[in-house]
């Protein structure tokens, strides 16, 4: 673990079971990186993602619209943020687990565990850490991109 996963994640607050709260996100392989906060209406982040390949469960329909994992949680605007910049890796730190990963949170499929690969660029990768102790102990994942769910 680098010093600036260790640092990054000494400065999330914990996260005791059935807080709700937005999740913070820090992108740690950029200086410039500001933190990141889930949540938020602006759809943006989405608007090169072709949410008509992602379907509804139960009955595997696809979303009429985007669907809020899409553009509100912090893995996915940093995605987003990747794609506009040409990165091809990011190594973020959360203050929470990626949706999908936890029983408790895993929506069939429509989750930042699922989606992250097809929206993230062919060939990139994004490192992430789960904190919910302070940085006491982490989670980490390596997404490989392949670029399945964007337009061309």
């Amino acid at each position: 673990m680098s010093p600036e996963v260790r640092a990054a994640g000494a400065t999330m607050l914990d996260r005791p079971e059935g807080v709700n709260r937005p999740t913070t996100g820090q992108r740690v392989d950029d200086p410039n990186a500001e933190p990141v906060y889930s949540g938020g209406r602006d759809r943006g982040p989405a608007n090169d993602v072709d949410h008509s390949r992602i379907h509804r469960p139960p009955d595997g329909a696809p979303w009429p619209q985007a669907p809020d994992v899409l553009y509100q949680h912090v893995e996915m605007k940093i995605a987003a943020d990747m794609r506009a910049g040409g990165d091809t890796h990011a190594e973020v730190v959360l203050d929470n687990g990626t949706c999908g990963t936890r029983a408790r949170d895993q929506r069939n499929g429509v989750d930042c565990d699922t989606l992250l690969p097809g929206v993230l660029p062919a060939g990139s990768t994004m490192t992430v850490w789960t904190t919910t102790d302070g940085g006491q102990t982490y989670y980490r994942k390596t997404y490989q991109g392949d670029g399945s769910l964007l337009r061309p």
